[in-house]
């Protein structure tokens, strides 16, 4: 039986994650994501300034 050849698909919608732009940007990103480790040090005084805004 033959097969058929295919083709990736991207959409539309996608297409910026495809630029040397992106690219770059996802990797200055995951930089800093691996020298800045996740903490939550910081979530009590975040949740109570998110809970001032709201007044």
């Amino acid at each position: 039986m033959p097969t058929l050849p295919t083709s990736p698909v991207v959409p539309d919608s996608e297409h910026w994650l495809h630029s040397a732009a992106a690219a770059a940007g996802l990797r200055e990103a995951l930089a800093w994501a691996q020298s800045h480790p996740a903490s939550d040090e910081a979530a009590d005084s975040l949740l109570q300034h998110l809970r001032d805004e709201q007044g």
